[in-house]
């Protein structure tokens, strides 16, 4: 299942990114970062861990804080994590 998820993910991703460069030549063009599966087992533990701390409550970007628990830090961006979660649900 997850290798479906993955598969689709950077197939949505590389359509998006590319309809966005055929639009806007004139800018550098975007690049979207292959999803591997480690990395969304990694993205996955993060949303379970967010379920676990109840963090469902806050902004996303809290988690990513200096003062906050270093695990979401440690395992990706936020920018990536976001980027992931665009592309996927």
């Amino acid at each position: 299942m997850s290798n479906i998820i993955i598969r689709e993910t950077n197939r949505k991703a590389n359509s998006v990114y590319a309809a966005c460069n055929a639009e806007n030549p004139e800018n550098p063009p975007k690049v979207w970062k292959f999803l591997i599966p480690e990395e969304f087992e990694a993205y996955l533990g993060i949303i379970i861990s967010a379920g676990v701390h109840h963090s469902k409550s806050k902004p996303t970007a809290d988690s990513w804080k200096t003062d906050a628990k270093p695990l979401y830090r440690a395992t990706m961006s936020l920018n990536r994590f976001w980027n992931i979660s665009r592309f996927t649900f």
